[in-house]
């Protein structure tokens, strides 16, 4: 089939490049924010059980270590967790612009769940920054964070309204014989 100008095929490949962008740009976000997380205890030595430590009471040395530990691996384990739902979006999205089959749309209701999450992060660490008890350093932290987050979240909507929209555009086009770029046109 002959790639035409029609305006409906130009905004459906643009729809399918925004997805495309925007599947890319969630995994690379995931990415960092596993590393931010990562580097934030490293660097700021944070003890997780001091955090908590008046819900437990008092620990001995080896129960401190263990649960110190197990603490960080469960944080660890929703940020891994995080990653690979964010890589299944990015990689759903990919695959549903290029058409190559038909994707569900699991994953642009997790691309709009975590989208919510972001900007809702974003939110409330704009909030903290005008706390009194906050010092400069730790709201400059906070204020680079919430960037990046208000950054992915715009990324994580961009995707979802790509994707609907691509859908929306791909389904009229089939309808009238115009649809471009699928595995189906090929054969």
């Amino acid at each position: 089939m002959v790639i035409e100008n029609d305006p409906k095929q130009v905004r459906y490949r643009k729809m399918a490049n925004n997805m495309t962008v925007s599947g890319m740009a969630v995994i690379a976000f995931g990415v960092w924010s596993v590393l931010r997380a990562i580097l934030y205890f490293v660097l700021h030595h944070v003890d997780l059980v001091r955090l908590i430590r008046d819900e437990i009471g008092e620990v001995t040395d080896i129960e401190y270590i263990f649960l110190n530990n197990f603490i960080f691996l469960l944080v660890l384990g929703f940020l891994v967790t995080e990653l690979i739902a964010r890589i299944y979006v990015g990689r759903s999205a990919a695959a549903d612009a290029a058409a190559r089959k038909k994707k569900s749309p699991v994953y642009i209701f997790l691309t709009i769940i975590m989208g919510w999450l972001c900007i809702s992060g974003f939110i409330s660490q704009i909030a903290l920054t005008f706390s009194d008890d906050m010092t400069e350093r730790v709201i400059e932290e906070l204020e680079a964070s919430a960037i990046m987050d208000a950054i992915s979240g715009f990324a994580l909507l961009e995707l979802a309204v790509s994707s609907v929209a691509a859908r929306i555009l791909r389904k009229k086009l089939r309808s009238e014989g115009k649809m471009i770029h699928t595995s189906e046109d090929k054969g």
